[in-house]
């Protein structure tokens, strides 16, 4: 279903906002790293602008025209019960299906998800002692790690989402802007907010926030797909790399990235970029890369490097294109609710170019 929003409402309803997260998001960005000392390979030519898309819905089932029918007809029944979180009628079929498409990933999960323990009461999430407030489509919780929304009514097409602030490790995420874009923007997905950027602590802090949503989403009763990993500033490459770590080391397809304005013009140390095997990876499995920035990002050596790996890669000029307000203006747009198709871009707000290889 598309959502068409009201562009000056919207605005009215964000300035209040404006000088309040302009300080919280991304107050440390990314000023703290010294681009690295390299020649910058020459730049491509710039692409030419495309029309403004939406995204089209994914699912783990691939594709399978021309594929044998039986084969094609089993693993969609399979993944359909496994969708249902319905893993006993979902692991004799994978079984069947041996190597066909991901059905040995996906065996392992069922039988993870189906072998798992119960939670105790005291180790679980979505409590009363968690509780902040609820909105008129779900609930949201606060624990260590970031808020948590969840929708009150969870079932096969709840997607996911984990959002990293901006700055270098501090808290930058204001409770109010999550309480506005809940307000205006609630989609059917399980929300992690996560309040920190994790720039400095990967290794570490992606793999919490990959079990803080496998487990949220235990506790909702369903399994986590199509997820989106969202960034703002510091966070976008943080967000990149957990599409990764969500993919490679959970099984959690993750169909799309946004980045909120990167910053540093996208020259960072190597350990912070996508490598050229992360970016294989994430170009086998079709997840798409959305890099909010200004327009002048289509000239980035390193956007053009992923391109050339493979990636599918949008850069989205925006018109509000200082870097606090790209990040900043997500809220009052709903650019997290965009990522689960659920509102259309503004070609008057936004201009997407397509990096090709």
């Amino acid at each position: 279903m598309t959502i068409r929003t009201s562009r000056a409402g919207s605005r009215f309803r964000a300035l209040p906002l404006l000088a309040l997260l302009c300080l919280s998001l991304l107050l440390g960005g990314c000023a703290r790293f010294a681009p690295v000392s390299a020649e910058a390979p020459a730049p491509s030519a710039s692409p030419t602008p495309s029309p403004v898309p939406t995204p089209a819905p994914t699912m783990l089932v691939v594709n399978t025209d021309g594929l044998p029918d039986a084969p094609a007809v089993l693993y969609h029944e399979a993944v359909t019960a496994m969708r249902r979180c319905e893993f006993e009628t979902a692991i004799p079929l994978f079984e069947q299906l041996g190597d066909y498409s991901d059905s040995e990933i996906n065996l392992e999960y069922c039988r993870r998800r189906m072998n798992a323990e119960p939670i105790p009461e005291d180790k679980r999430y979505l409590v009363g002692k968690n509780w902040l407030r609820d909105f008129e489509g779900g609930k949201l919780y606060a624990i260590a790690l970031g808020y948590i929304y969840v929708p009150f009514e969870c079932d096969e097409n709840t997607r996911a989402c984990v959002y990293f602030a901006g700055g270098a490790g501090e808290d930058y995420l204001y409770r109010r802007g999550v309480y506005h874009y809940l307000k205006y923007f609630q989609p059917n997905a399980i929300m992690l907010f996560h309040y920190e950027s994790v720039l400095m602590h990967m290794n570490s802090g992606l793999p919490k926030a990959a079990e803080v949503l496998e487990q949220v989403a235990q506790e909702c009763g369903i399994m986590l797909h199509d997820v989106i990993t969202v960034g703002s500033s510091a966070g976008s490459f943080t967000a990149l790399k957990a599409a990764v770590v969500l993919q490679r080391d959970f099984h959690i397809p993750v169909y799309a990235v946004e980045c909120l304005d990167a910053g540093m013009e996208w020259i960072m140390p190597a350990e912070r970029l996508l490598s050229d095997e992360e970016c294989a990876l994430l170009a086998d499995r079709g997840t798409r890369l959305c890099l909010f920035e200004q327009a002048k990002a289509v000239d980035y050596p390193e956007i053009h490097r992923m391109a050339d790996l493979g990636c599918r890669v949008l850069v989205i000029a925006c018109t509000h294109d200082d870097h606090n307000t790209i990040s900043v203006y997500a809220y009052d747009y709903g650019l997290f609710s965009w990522g689960f198709e659920e509102i259309e871009l503004d070609a008057e707000e936004y201009t997407v170019y397509r990096i090709d290889k």
